[in-house]
């Protein structure tokens, strides 16, 4: 069976995220301690236009990546895997096919762990534009 062109994106952006995360997961929220350090893609409803005989979509994706806290301080950590989150995505939206542009439209820690928790998650929210042929998840136009 053939796949979407939102399937193929979704492809690409893990492909980027396997040069830092053994485990990447998409659509999961539930994970065990030994699921870390992973990347979790959780993408989202999107929304389209019709213009000039295409479907112009904006699709919504959160990014998570989750690591084991040990003996790291929970601010550092957390920068780190900010900038490294935006650094792998956003700066290399070039090595993602399909895609017309890609804008970070936020991140960082949304719940700090307490003092007994022994993972912390960094969050970036991204949003991936692209077209298909109208009536058509599995086309482009060519140009």
């Amino acid at each position: 069976m053939a796949e979407t062109i939102r399937e193929l994106i979704l492809q690409d952006i893990e492909g980027v995220l396997e040069s830092r995360y053994d485990n990447i997961y998409r659509g999961r929220t539930q994970l065990e301690y030994g699921d870390l350090p992973c990347a979790v893609l959780l993408p989202g409803m999107e929304s389209a236009e019709r213009v000039y005989g295409e479907q112009r979509i904006t699709l919504p994706i959160s990014i998570y990546a989750l690591q084991i806290i040990e003996d790291e301080d929970v601010g550092d950590l957390a920068e780190v895997l900010l900038g490294q989150l935006i650094s792998d995505i956003v700066g290399n939206k070039d090595n993602i096919g399909y895609i017309s542009d890609m804008q970070y439209s936020s991140g960082g820690v949304d719940t700090w762990p307490e003092q007994n928790e022994q993972a912390l998650s960094v969050q970036i929210d991204i949003e991936i534009l692209y077209s298909t042929n109208i009536g058509d998840p599995y086309n482009q136009k060519t140009i």
